[in-house]
């Protein structure tokens, strides 16, 4: 229990230092013009394509259709008015990563995406497949988005905490979602952590944002796509808006996750 208390308490501390960054973030972005390109200077379109189930298609957000990835394309074409971004949802209703490899070609490779953003895990995690056969698919998801012939960037998410779980079955949830953040650290791909954000907000908060056990409710979607925004604005998108690797793929801090 109290190895369970100051995980939790990190994990609000490590909360509250994301949200000075956002907030930090978003300062930096407010400069007049600082995302604006020059005056009828097309530019591409920059393909961004969320994967994942029934969470990536937004059941539950009753005001946007599309939920988080909605929104998403929303908060990027406020924020970069001078870039243009086509953000392509994916989720299918309790699709796995198996699923998911079925139809990568189909939905995924066939847009041309310049990233790519991977929500697998929740269904795997539902259905009991085991964590070694789970993590062996993850790495194949990546291989496969690497060796196409224009390789996107890849962000591998985490997954969102049930709400009302024993602390067993957090903790066996904790461990599967440390395939996530293990996989994205030995492939080198982003690792956006929202396993640890979400509950980091507390048992009430958690409710608060959720319209069943997994599934968010339109405010949790909307704290869902901030959380990516932000994400993306401060680690994968240049003053102009456009994609770029980062040297160093942003990832869970150990302090925070362990090792």
């Amino acid at each position: 229990m109290t190895g369970h208390i100051g995980r939790l308490a990190r994990a609000r501390r490590g909360l509250l230092i994301i949200v000075a960054v956002f907030g930090l973030a978003g300062l930096v972005g407010a400069t007049p013009g600082a995302r604006r390109g020059a005056a009828g200077t097309p530019r591409p379109i920059q393909t961004i394509v969320a994967v994942g189930d029934s969470i990536t298609r937004g059941d539950g957000d009753t005001d946007v259709p599309g939920g988080w990835v909605t929104r998403l394309g929303e908060k990027l074409h406020a924020a970069y008015p001078g870039a243009a971004f086509a953000v392509r949802n994916t989720g299918l209703d309790g699709d796995t990563t198996a699923g998911m490899l079925a139809r990568l070609s189909r939905d995924v490779l066939a847009a041309h995406p310049s990233l790519v953003i991977i929500s697998s895990g929740t269904n795997d995690f539902d259905e009991g497949v085991p964590a070694a056969l789970y993590k062996e698919r993850l790495r194949t998801l990546v291989d496969r988005l690497r060796a196409s012939p224009r390789p996107p960037v890849v962000i591998l998410a985490g997954l969102l905490p049930i709400a009302g779980q024993t602390p067993a079955r957090l903790a066996s949830e904790r461990a599967y979602n440390a395939i996530i953040r293990q996989t994205a650290a030995a492939m080198r791909v982003g690792y956006l952590d929202l396993f640890d954000i979400w509950l980091a907000l507390g048992p009430t908060y958690l409710r608060a944002l959720r319209q069943d056990a997994e599934h968010p409710n339109p405010l949790g979607y909307e704290f869902l796509a901030g959380v990516t925004s932000t994400f993306l604005q401060a680690g994968y998108l240049d003053a102009r808006g456009r994609i770029v690797a980062p040297a160093t793929a942003p990832t869970c801090a150990p302090a925070l996750c362990g090792s």
